[in-house]
């Protein structure tokens, strides 16, 4: 088994990272639903569409509204013969505070006529509109900033525009943040299977080669192989088993790159039981991971296959050099996806 990578980067799983990458993920959709929220309260309805409430019918109430744009405007200078516009639905009196003639529609402008006068903790002014009815009606349902209420009423425009877009891109960003955080997982997974991967072999380098020699076959037998002699299995330290599998694909005996092959399967056996695989055969291993936690997996298939060729068709299967060193590649490859050399 060759050595680990020393400068190997660690798999990164804190909460702290976790909770970051949550946020970013999340962050679009925040902005998305709170423009919606914020948009929809503006033009005085819920996110769902429906009216906060119905136009007053009390009109002596001076209840304040912070989120209705036009009372940041406020009635402005009012005098006598002043144009002015209404900035909600008003409820028209015969006199302040009086009965009601009628109702004004939003944005329609008027003229004042005489002076205000106040009754019941509200100032009432005399209004001519262009139709009728005319009357008296509260201050604070007019203003004298007529382009500037004209101006601003374009939000609810926008909003009616954006509304559709909106709700589209937020059911959109939903389904990504679904996504992101089942991938996330799957990260976190490998993640801590490197990890503790990495772990055991630093512990295992640990151990004396005297024991780890001892608990080594001497050879190993491949069945079907026809060769000249059993293929010796060399009992190297863990940082020249892969030397030595780069040195028998440099030779030009096509017996030596079997003997790579065949000792790179072994290694990635080993590998897959510390990552917990379990199965009888290489196989069976490889069938229980999931391609998500095995980015190297089709390799691992390719380079598995073109072993199991050898062995079971033995010299009756002409390997030659290109595919040989195509399979010690991709071993390569899901080694090093795991820092296992």
């Amino acid at each position: 088994m060759a050595e680990i990578k020393k400068d190997a980067p660690k798999p990164t799983s804190s909460a702290s990272g976790d909770e970051r990458h949550w946020f970013i993920a999340f962050f679009p959709v925040i902005v998305v639903f709170v423009l919606l929220a914020l948009g929809a309260r503006l033009n005085q309805e819920t996110i769902f569409g429906d009216k906060l409430q119905d136009p007053p019918t009390d009109a002596l109430s001076t209840k304040k509204d912070i989120l209705n744009m036009y009372e940041w405007i406020g009635p402005g200078e009012l005098f006598e013969s002043q144009r002015i516009i209404n900035t909600d639905k008003v409820i028209v009196r015969n006199t302040p505070a009086g009965g009601i003639v009628g109702k004004q529609k939003k944005l329609i402008t008027g003229v004042l006529r005489g002076e205000p006068v106040e009754a019941f903790n509200t100032v009432w002014w005399r209004v001519d509109y262009p139709e009728a009815p005319d009357g008296w009606v509260n201050v604070e349902q007019i203003s004298s900033k007529v382009k500037t209420v004209r101006a601003i009423n374009i939000v609810p425009i926008v909003y009616g525009f954006y509304k559709p877009i909106g709700y589209t891109l937020l059911f959109v960003l939903l389904i990504f943040f679904v996504y992101f955080k089942f991938k996330l997982k799957k990260e976190e997974k490998i993640a801590k299977k490197k990890k503790t991967l990495k772990d055991e072999l630093y512990q295992e380098k640990s151990v004396p080669l005297s024991v780890r020699i001892e608990q080594k076959p001497d050879v190993q037998e491949v069945s079907g192989f026809q060769t000249e002699e059993i293929v010796p299995i060399q009992v190297l330290e863990q940082q020249n088993r892969w030397k030595h599998i780069q040195d028998l694909i440099k030779s030009y005996n096509a017996n030596d790159w079997r003997q790579a092959i065949i000792e790179a399967d072994i290694i990635l056996e080993e590998m897959l039981d510390k990552m917990q695989y379990e199965g009888l055969t290489i196989g069976d291993k490889l069938k229980k991971v999931e391609k998500s936690d095995f980015v190297t997996l089709d390799r691992a298939w390719s380079a598995h296959r073109v072993r199991n060729q050898i062995a079971h068709d033995g010299s009756s299967f002409k390997l030659h050099r290109e595919l040989a060193e195509k399979t010690i590649k991709d071993y390569e490859m899901v080694f090093r996806e795991f820092y296992y050399i």
